[in-house]
């Protein structure tokens, strides 16, 4: 198979930062300028669509490009039906960012290609150029969009176009290919993408206007009360200069902390008010509404809304409207389908009065319904039960969390409530109790070495007020109850020091074994399932308890920093990849079984079937199949069927 290495330039008045690949590449106003490619080690070819056309008809041609969803949707959706290219199947197709970011790099070209000191690098002048001419300057008095053409821009854009392709084969030169298995996954990856979820664009509409009339009204009364000193409740700055010069003392906005002030008193009725306006204004889940509008097609379908191996250990990301991390009303308190229906039959009005001082409260909590099946469908939600707390005991080898998972799973009180009779020292609570929320809270949330301090600002956020003595005292009963956790977290802290100070050793722990490549610069972690976790630049540091811990060259926020970390970040780490593992395999058993991924997240997975054909038992058993390498990891689910999706 030959490799062509691939890249489109492109301009259009669609903003594709909003309305992603897919609705940018089928808009009439979308045009390719240029394109650049190189077969194998050959120079760069610039806008030879002949032999293009040529390569695209080779079945043994393979097409690579950085973040593929952009260039195989303006191959299908331009190319094809515009000038007759033959289509090119997904199997023919690779992507390098994927590439990039299973090697733990950042995504972006320009990035990556510094992370790895490539001897290629962006032309970042050639960018500035792609940027003013991929959209209008301005429009004529017809509403003509008029666009930079300049023939001097021309030209550097196409050495920009073509420094993309030396950059990009480059790092596809220096970077391991994907498994057979992830070349795999990512393959699903970008027919999940293609595919879509449904979106019932009416509510959606219908909801913007009932938001858009509350957030006018709430925002004047914030002006009322303040005197004028805030004017709207995304303005953080001003808000907490206000209400610290008003005798609230608050550092930030930040949701934890609004809802910790709220919950622990001493503050006064018109403080209250104030937070509590922040909290309704500033609620991100509202303006995922404002979000689909811009970013669902005209067949009504949201498309392009994950990022293969976005995070080191190999979970999904988002993009658009953030899937991984859609709201849902924790405390069952809002009837979504009635609210649905509410809203599409009050009106503006009508809807007000019924959810007076709670609609953003109510609508956030119904963005979930706004997902539906295609006509004559129904959806099947399935997640997994406690997948990481169970892959943690198992890991661990702590045989008496996985007793009390296994109790739990024949019926006996389950692992949360037996914490919760720990931590209160009660024998009489049960899963219908509320004290077995702080059970649920402890168990999920101590595994990774977590302090006292911070497992009490965790609960707090989540409703449940301690004090950091409590807290303290509840981290420590979590450890002394599971040693093993904690054994865990030194054990792996020292077999990694171990491999970096003797270079091409291998050292296992537990399932998962350990390796420092000095010519790569790079410790790898072999994971039960055999995939590879990546640590580049790994270097010993000092770290705040006057000790020292290794470090590690990673992405936060776009930024290519080092970060120290400790045993029980790395645990978390492996737990976290090998969950990732159970679910992302079982998605090709679905696709295959008759079962289309519409969405997913961390341990749950959407798809959809004929209304009343009864196979939600055969989903979730594909879903707990048991691969060799899962051992006794004690695997479980549950699902539902819904005409919108939600929480079970």
């Amino acid at each position: 198979m030959r490799k062509v290495h691939l890249d489109f330039e492109t301009r259009s008045e669609v903003d594709i930062w909003k309305s992603g690949a897919w609705i940018y590449s089928t808009s009439p106003t979308t045009e390719v300028l240029c394109v650049a490619f190189a077969i194998d080690d050959s120079l760069v070819y610039l806008n030879d669509w002949f032999m293009l056309r040529q390569l695209a008809e080779d079945p043994d041609t393979l097409f690579v490009a950085h973040n593929a969803f952009f260039e195989r949707s303006i191959w299908a959706n331009i190319l094809v039906p515009k000038f007759g290219f033959p289509p090119v199947p997904l199997r023919r197709w690779r992507d390098t960012m994927a590439k990039a970011c299973a090697y733990s790099l950042p995504k972006s070209l320009d990035k990556a290609a510094e992370a790895m000191h490539l001897t290629q690098g962006k032309d970042k002048q050639g960018r500035q150029i792609m940027l003013l001419m991929s959209k209008p300057r301005k429009y004529s008095p017809e509403g003509v969009a008029i666009y930079d053409e300049k023939p001097e821009n021309f030209k550097k854009l196409y050495e920009y176009c073509k420094q993309d392709v030396e950059v990009e084969r480059e790092l596809d030169t220096h970077l391991p290919d994907l498994s057979e298995r992830e070349q795999e996954i990512w393959f699903y990856d970008q027919l999940i993408n293609t595919r879509g979820v449904k979106v019932d664009m009416s509510t959606v509409q219908n909801i913007l206007r009932v938001l858009e009339d509350t957030k006018q009204e709430l925002n004047a009364r914030l002006v009322k009360i303040t005197g004028g000193k805030v004017t709207k409740g995304t303005e953080v700055q001003s808000m907490v200069n206000y209400l610290n010069s008003t005798g609230c003392r608050i550092n930030d906005l930040q949701k934890a902390t609004v809802s910790y002030i709220i919950k622990t008193g001493g503050l006064s009725a018109h403080h209250i008010e104030v937070l509590k306006l922040r909290q309704e204004l500033g609620k991100t889940s509202t303006a995922k509404y404002q979000k689909l509008l811009e970013s669902v097609d005209k067949e009504g379908t949201l498309r392009d809304c994950y990022v293969y191996h976005s995070a080191s250990t190999g979970r999904w990301g988002g993009k658009l409207v953030q899937l991984q991390n859609l709201p849902y009303d924790k405390k069952g308190e809002v009837n979504v389908g009635r609210a649905i229906n509410d809203v599409n039959t009050l009106g503006v009005e009508g809807v007000k009065k019924a959810y007076s001082g709670q609609v953003s409260r109510v609508f956030s909590a119904c963005i979930r319904g706004v997902f539906v099946p295609s006509s004559g469908k129904e959806l099947y939600v399935v997640d997994y039960g406690a997948v990481e707390a169970r892959v943690l005991m198992w890991m661990a080898q702590e045989k008496r969390g996985l007793k009390e998972f296994q109790d739990t799973d024949r019926g006996a009180a389950d692992i949360y409530v037996q914490m919760a009779r720990r931590i209160y020292k009660r024998d009489d609570i049960k899963k219908g109790d509320k004290e077995r929320a702080l059970g649920k809270a402890t168990i999920l949330g101590c595994g990774y070495g977590m302090s006292g301090t911070k497992f009490t600002a965790t609960c707090a956020s989540n409703g449940i007020v301690l004090t950091e003595e409590e807290g303290s005292r509840i981290v420590n009963l979590y450890r002394n109850t599971y040693p093993n956790v904690r054994n865990y977290w030194y054990d792996m802290e020292r077999a990694v020091m171990f491999v970096f100070a003797h270079p091409g050793a291998v050292q296992t722990v537990g399932n998962v074994k350990w390796v420092y490549s000095k010519e790569r610069n790079a410790i790898f972690c072999k994971l039960p399932s055999g995939r590879l976790l990546t640590y580049l630049e790994p270097k010993i540091v000092p770290n705040k308890f006057d000790s020292e811990s290794m470090s590690f060259m990673t992405e936060v926020n776009s930024q290519w920093v080092r970060r120290d970390t400790w045993g029980a970040t790395l645990v978390e780490n492996m737990v976290q990849a090998t969950a990732r593992d159970i679910m992302a395999y079982s998605m090709p058993r679905l696709e295959k079984a008759g079962f289309p991924v519409l969405m997913h997240c961390h341990d749950e997975i959407v798809s959809e079937q004929d209304k009343g054909a009864g196979r939600l038992q055969e989903m979730v058993d594909l879903m707990c199949a048991k691969e060799p390498w899962m051992g006794t990891c004690p695997i479980v689910a549950e699902g539902f069927t819904c005409e919108r999706y939600g929480k079970g």
